[in-house]
């Protein structure tokens, strides 16, 4: 249970969702966590998510941009999910940041919400021979 309510029930919602999804965190600097369901790193990124890809269960989910692009230049993404806001920020940081080759994506399907935004997931990624 979330242990303190903001008292606007759709952010108390999100944040008992997160708390009942395993974690594992990499980070260089932290060597405990508050998550009850987060769990640190001890090995390295391409070690941790094969030995996760060999679990049995769901998806793994980074949101992390910097891991993204590690897992990319590793070889490890087996699906992008993109989501487009239809807002223009002016200015920002680059998605893809790293791959010196093309990388080519296949399109699985696209959804799109109320909001304007639309999520696209493309699969198939094989950016590089690990």
């Amino acid at each position: 249970m979330v242990e303190n309510p903001t008292g606007n029930p759709a952010t108390d919602d999100f944040a008992v969702t997160m708390e009942a999804i395993p974690k594992i965190v990499f980070s260089r600097t932290l060597h405990q966590l508050d998550w009850s369901s987060a769990t640190l790193a001890r090995r390295d990124l391409k070690e941790e998510v094969l030995a996760l890809k060999q679990q049995p269960g769901g998806n793994i989910l980074v949101g992390s941009r910097s891991l993204i692009i590690q897992l990319l230049q590793l070889g490890l993404l087996d699906e992008f999910q993109l989501c487009i806001h239809p807002v223009i920020a002016g200015g920002g940081r680059l998605l893809f940041e790293g791959p010196q080759e093309r990388i080519m994506l296949n399109r699985l399907h696209t959804k799109e919400f109320k909001s304007g935004a639309v999520l696209h997931t493309y699969g198939s990624v094989k950016a590089y021979n690990t």
